[in-house]
Parts: C-alpha cells; structure tokens; sequence
C-alpha cells in the first residue's frame, strides 16, 4: 500500500467534523487493554496499563474541547491495515476505560446507559481513497452529542 500524506485528524489528535461530533484519535496499532490474554499477570501493570488508557483519553477530550453534555453515544474503532480476523469482544476492556475516561474529562456525568449510548466497537479497514479518516492504524473515539430526541 502506498503511504499517504497524514490526514487532519492524524495530525492534529482530534477532529470535529461538525456541531455535534468529536472524534479522538490515538495511536496505538494494536489494542493496548486486550480481553483475551493481558501482557502479564501482575495486577500493578495491568492497572498502570488502564490508567494510562483513561488519563491518554482525558487529555485527549480535554485539547479536543469536548463540552459537557446531557447525553451523547461513544465509538470506539479499530483502524486495521490487514483484513486478518479481529472479534470487537476483545474491545470491551479497552471500551470501558475509554468512557472512564470521558467521564473524568466531564464529557457526561457518568458512563450508564441512560447518559452514554455505547454501540459495540468497530474494527475497520483503512480505506484506500484520498477521504479516508486515517491512514495508518490507530484507535478512534467518536463522541456525538445526542439530545432529548434522539432517544
């Protein structure tokens, strides 16, 4: 595949594509917080582990100038550069720091369902056009302010 020029978004960190979105990009390429076989056994690094998931989203939400809001939906997608099978299962612990970590940059004042709408994560294909969100692979955050009637 041939490298591209880095999109706005890669760049920049985040992007707010209109009124109400906000998309949070994070570098990593693979998944830092796995479900299905951690990077050890010790509780202290798996726990260091998550606290820097949740503290990278916090300043994350913070330079993106996400408002406080009453409720609003959180996706998490993986940007893959290969087409090998993925299960978005192996998301869900890396899904929930990631809402911790909206919840502590006071994005929404908790992370339940009736405050947060959470579809379960994507994993995608980086697309090959010249409009692609990304081009090389990383960890979106899209945060979409949702109102009274959207429920």
């Amino acid at each position: 595949m041939k490298r591209r020029t880095p999109t706005d978004l890669e760049v920049r960190g985040h992007a707010h594509p209109d009124a109400d979105t906000w998309i949070l990009r994070f570098a990593w390429p693979t998944n830092p917080l796995p479900m299905n076989g951690g990077r050890g056994n010790r509780w202290q690094a798996k726990a260091a582990e998550e606290r820097r998931v949740r503290n990278q989203v916090y300043v994350q939400a913070m330079a993106a100038r996400i408002p406080e809001m009453d409720r609003c939906r959180a996706l998490v997608t993986w940007w893959v550069a290969t087409k090998h099978v993925r299960d978005p299962d192996n998301l869900g612990r890396l899904e929930k720091r990631m809402f911790d970590g909206l919840v502590r940059a006071e994005v929404v004042e908790d992370d339940r369902p009736e405050l947060m709408v959470k579809p379960r994560g994507e994993i995608r294909h980086i697309p090959s056009t010249p409009e692609a969100p990304v081009t090389t692979p990383c960890f979106t955050l899209t945060v979409t302010r949702l109102t009274q009637e959207d429920r």
